[in-house]
């Protein structure tokens, strides 16, 4: 992620080849056009961004089989966002 126009943008996999071109360029760009980015307006889509936030709970897990509060928070959040928020008349199984 680098943050630019007060938007976060992600890049794709952490610390991989394509990602610091990525930010090389964004931020080229950035400098270039007078600290401003024309943005695209779907430069990540929101389905991005959940699949990255799932790869990242995965990889919350530890050794012992146990999965960490903040992966169970993650996947909470991005089954609100995939099912809806609940209504106070229903329940989830």
């Amino acid at each position: 992620m680098v943050p630019l126009n007060g938007r976060d943008i992600y890049l794709g996999e952490w610390a991989t080849e394509a990602s610091q071109a990525e930010h090389g360029g964004l931020v080229g760009e950035w400098l270039a056009g007078g600290r401003c980015l024309t943005l695209p307006k779907s430069s990540l889509t929101a389905a991005e961004s959940a699949w990255a936030c799932r790869r990242f709970a995965k990889s919350c897990s530890r050794t012992d089989g146990q999965t960490p509060e903040t992966a169970e928070r993650i996947k909470k959040a991005l089954r609100v966002l995939r099912e809806g928020p609940r209504s106070p008349n229903r329940s989830r199984a």
